[in-house]
């Protein structure tokens, strides 16, 4: 049995092809490391803007924070305000009525 030889053509093409695809990787690769700088600053920028919107939400946050605060400690003395007024206007309003009037609400609400 002859051992197998390959073809000179074919074996040109493969060897042209693989140059080929070398050269390829080769521009690929030397395209990406041009492009990294540009990369990494454009990922560094947004970074900071990430940074600094978070920043501006925080601050966003606490002064809403505050704010709810003030509000709740301003609520509180207003409700006990209100309850005692409401307490107030049912006793006047009691006192006011006419023993039928308040047997006739006796009534109502028993």
């Amino acid at each position: 049995m002859d051992a197998y030889t390959p073809d000179p053509m074919i074996q040109r093409v493969l060897a042209e092809s693989a140059a080929q695809a070398e050269a390829q990787v080769q521009a690929r690769d030397e395209a990406a490391r041009a492009t990294a700088p540009v990369r990494a600053e454009r990922e560094e920028q947004r970074l900071a803007a990430a940074e600094y919107r978070l920043a501006l939400a925080r601050r966003a946050h606490e002064r809403t924070r505050r704010e709810l605060d003030d509000a709740l400690a301003a609520a509180i003395p207003l409700r006990r305000a209100h309850g005692i007024a409401q307490r107030a206007a049912y006793r006047a309003t009691h006192l006011l009525l006419t023993p039928e009037e308040k047997a006739a609400k006796a009534e109502e609400n028993p």
